[in-house]
């Protein structure tokens, strides 16, 4: 049942008023009663479930935030937890696996349906600590984490209903690692970004069988790391954050960037010559975002001086971007985008109330004339 809304009640108010104005001097008193007793009615039954919500007996709409300006509205999710951090979507789109709880600190890994209905606790696959962890949907539809940080490097994989995972060690070659796991599209190989032996050392990308051991090594310390690899739908090619330069306060700034890939029949890759899609990108602020149809990145850029959005970029044109998120008209920073397999929607995630957002972008696209 949807509840009425104030523009309808409203509206509902002015039309029977209208109606009853109209009739005055007519001498047409108990007709007029009949309509004030229908008004009176009407208004008590559109109230009614927005009383019963109040005394917490009504579940309430889900309150949607407008942000004008020709921009989409945001839809709040309610998923039962205070903090929800790290998403990704299965590629089935029937669960999202997450890092959340209470708060950052306790947080591990969930999984929950898109509406947040259903949930799965995966605390007993003990994938690590909040900052840790690392966990990516395989292209069969599992679920897989690794944490480079238990007293061995570990990798765990499981399927619905996520009861238990089949664990692993991984070669002790590996030592920390960025978030941003990822699976090759035939799902015989896994892409981690780590440094050797947990040594001070860039980001290089490794590249591990299912069985754990690496099997190639791309080096990236000479462009100062790289970070969040994944693979572009329907071609082959990889988006990744590489470094770009450091500042004088010794910080890494990225770019995000794509390669061809070639992949022989042994598994081991060969990227080809990067192109520049987005500058001034932090994968520690965001992650971004691939449309199911390879059509679009969606992009953070994150400033909080002013300006902070999440956008959209032409992979095969950069100059083409879409403005979908302004974080002044959000009222907060929103991050970490990630789209639906159906192409329909984008989930972001606020900053401040670490909570999800969902924005129907294909009817968003549609309205500027263009295609998810």
């Amino acid at each position: 049942m949807r509840q009425a809304s104030i523009e309808d009640i409203e509206e509902t108010v002015m039309s029977y008023s209208d109606e009853i104005s109209g009739m005055e001097g007519q001498g047409n008193a108990s007709r007029r009663a009949r309509k004030l007793i229908m008004l009176v009615t009407l208004l008590m039954v559109a109230l009614l479930p927005a009383l019963l919500a109040a005394c917490g007996l009504f579940p309430a709409s889900p309150p949607r935030m407008r942000q004008g300006q020709g921009l989409p509205t945001l839809r709040h999710l309610d998923w039962g937890f205070g903090a929800i951090h790290h998403p990704v979507w299965s590629p089935d789109g029937h669960w999202i696996a997450v890092l959340a709880g209470d708060d950052y600190a306790g947080a591990h890994v969930e999984v929950v349906s898109p509406d947040g209905q259903t949930k799965y606790d995966l605390s007993n696959w003990r994938c690590g600590d909040a900052p840790t962890l690392n966990f990516a949907w395989l292209p069969d539809g599992r679920l897989s984490c690794l944490d480079d940080e238990a007293p061995y490097p570990r990798m765990c994989i499981g399927a619905a209903p996520f009861s238990s995972c089949t664990a692993m060690h991984l070669s002790d070659a590996i030592g920390g690692g960025q978030r941003g796991l990822t699976w090759t599209p035939d799902g015989r190989s896994v892409l981690f970004p780590a440094r050797p032996n947990d040594e001070p050392h860039p980001l290089d990308l490794y590249i591990l069988t299912l069985s754990g051991s690496v099997e190639q090594v791309l080096p990236f310390s000479d462009r100062y790391g790289i970070a969040a690899p994944t693979f572009r739908p329907h071609v082959a090619e990889l988006a990744y954050y590489r470094g770009a330069y450091v500042d004088s306060g010794g910080l890494v700034h990225f770019d995000l960037v794509i390669s061809s890939v070639v992949q022989d029949t042994t598994g081991k890759l060969t990227l080809g010559p990067a192109r520049t899609i987005a500058t001034e990108q932090d994968p520690d602020m965001s992650l971004y975002a691939w449309s199911p149809s390879g059509r679009w990145l969606a992009v953070r850029y994150g400033d909080y001086r002013g300006g902070d959005k999440i956008y959209l970029v032409n992979p095969d044109n950069p100059s083409q971007t879409l403005d979908v998120v302004w974080a002044e008209l959000a009222q907060q920073q929103m991050t970490d985008p990630i789209w639906s397999p159906d192409g329909k929607t984008l989930i972001v995630f606020g900053v401040n109330d670490e909570q999800p957002y969902a924005i129907d972008i294909a009817s968003y696209l549609a309205s500027k004339g263009l295609q998810s």
